[in-house]
């Protein structure tokens, strides 16, 4: 199952703390380069502490644990 998240970043933290083996998609909007690009869920860019706004603004997060699912929901 795939979990989008959009200004909710307690919500998305506490899905990759949750899922550490799943996968994060970021992405933006209005897209730019890289996006859209796939992480693992424990890779500390998608969790650090030190960096805030991972769902605000113009950025969204689709998260799961199936990558094939994710990237055919999200691409």
């Amino acid at each position: 199952m795939i979990k989008p998240f959009q200004n909710n970043d307690d919500g998305y933290l506490a899905w990759v703390k949750a899922n550490p083996n799943g996968y994060v998609v970021n992405t933006d909007d209005p897209p730019s380069e890289p996006y859209p690009m796939v992480h693992l869920a424990k890779h500390k860019v998608v969790s650090s502490p030190a960096r805030t706004n991972y769902t605000t603004d113009r950025y969204r997060k689709y998260c799961g644990t199936d990558l094939d699912e994710l990237t055919q929901y999200v691409l």
